[in-house]
């Protein structure tokens, strides 16, 4: 029977032993020279946490929390200080900041009445007024600025302002006034004469599709034109809108009126034939999100007539200051408060009794009210 040394055991894990009290000592010993260092104001070492004496263990202050990533606020008070053929000169109330330091402002123009309504633009520092140069002369362009931060944020763009360049620089260069409050009556348009600082010398009458084609109808010294019949639609296939500028002697012409439609491209139906309201279309807006200077909208177009359309446009004046940044569903066409929507190419055919919701991304700055008054290719609708 084999024996058992029972003192063997032991015997052989004793250099162990004494290396592991050997070492603990050590750590024990370093932490009392790390505490009595911290004492006497000496650095302690590296990896060793020490509170001093007389304080709170267990507790650690703490951080403030970064600021949330809020872009700058808009700017504010755009106006412009100098206008020439070329160019114009800007100046603005600075945007506050948001999260970061503001690095600059951007400056964005657009031309109306064109099939490139993208005009020229300019970045500057953080200061409060710029310079647009590569106008052309004799055009309407409308400008925002917006401002950028350190991280990258965009602002919402300021408040618009609709100029137009003056055709010399020499001479007369102060453009009228816009004519303004334009109706449609018994086909005939009528509007609120423009001022002058030598003097209107006439009204130029344009028609436009809302996104491609128009152009120059006729050029009268009243205030008054009677719109001629015409036996087809403008090439987008949808109704024909009109402006009014005001032209002086230099030749220089104002801001544009307000637009209003004429369905059909011609004449407006008699009284007894002209469609009633919810015959034709019913449109529902509602503000599905809101914000300081700022919304999400759904436009519900329901067509209600008796054969598809090929191509739709619907036109409405915002209640409020307003301005659309994009549209999905649609392509857009702003000018002051008057908007119109036009089919993209996926949905340009319109079915009899069906739907197409059209979401609006935009901007405000007093009101955000919702427009009333839709007409789908000039033909009222009814609002829900």
């Amino acid at each position: 029977m084999p024996t058992t040394d029972s003192a063997t055991t032991p015997r052989r894990d004793r250099p162990r032993l004494v290396a592991a009290i050997v070492l603990a000592a050590a750590v024990v010993g370093a932490a009392l020279i790390a505490v009595g260092s911290a004492s006497a104001g000496t650095v302690p070492m590296a990896g060793v946490a020490v509170t001093p004496p007389g304080s709170a263990t267990g507790t650690v202050p703490p951080t403030t929390p970064g600021t949330s990533p809020f872009p700058p606020s808009a700017p504010t008070n755009l106006v412009a200080t100098e206008v020439t053929t070329h160019s114009a000169t800007l100046t603005w109330t600075a945007s506050t900041a948001g999260c970061c330091a503001i690095t600059g402002y951007g400056i964005t123009s657009t031309r109306p009445f064109t099939d490139v309504p993208a005009g020229p633009g300019a970045a500057v520092g953080n200061v409060t007024t710029g310079v647009l140069d590569g106008l052309q002369p004799g055009a309407q362009y409308s400008i925002t600025v917006d401002a950028t931060d350190s991280l990258g944020h965009n602002s919402a763009p300021s408040n618009v302002v609709t100029l137009t360049t003056p055709v010399s620089d020499e001479g007369d260069n102060v453009p009228p006034s816009a004519p303004t409050n334009l109706t449609l009556v018994a086909n005939t348009l009528s509007w609120q004469p423009s001022t002058d600082n030598v003097g209107v010398t006439g009204y130029q009458v344009y028609r436009y599709d809302g996104f491609y084609s128009g152009g120059l109808m006729a050029t009268v010294t009243g205030t008054s034109y009677t719109v001629p019949p015409t036996a087809t639609f403008p090439p987008s296939g949808t109704g024909w809108k009109f402006y009014v500028r005001a032209i002086d002697s230099a030749g220089n012409v104002s801001v544009a009126s307000n637009l209003v439609p004429l369905s059909g491209g011609g004449y407006s139906p008699s009284p007894s034939a002209r469609p009633t309201p919810g015959s034709f279309c019913a449109v529902t807006y509602a503000n599905v999100s809101q914000w300081p200077h700022g919304f999400i909208a759904d436009v519900t177009i329901r067509y209600t007539g008796t054969a598809a359309l090929s191509a739709w446009t619907l036109d409405f004046t915002f209640a409020g200051d307003q301005r659309i940044t994009f549209a999905h569903n649609a392509t857009f066409f702003q000018s002051g408060a008057d908007a119109t929507l036009r089919n993209t190419s996926q949905n340009g055919i319109f079915p009899p009794n069906s739907s197409v919701t059209v979401r609006l991304t935009g901007t405000w700055h007093s009101s955000n009210a919702a427009p009333t008054i839709f007409r789908l290719g000039g033909n009222l609708c009814t609002t829900r």
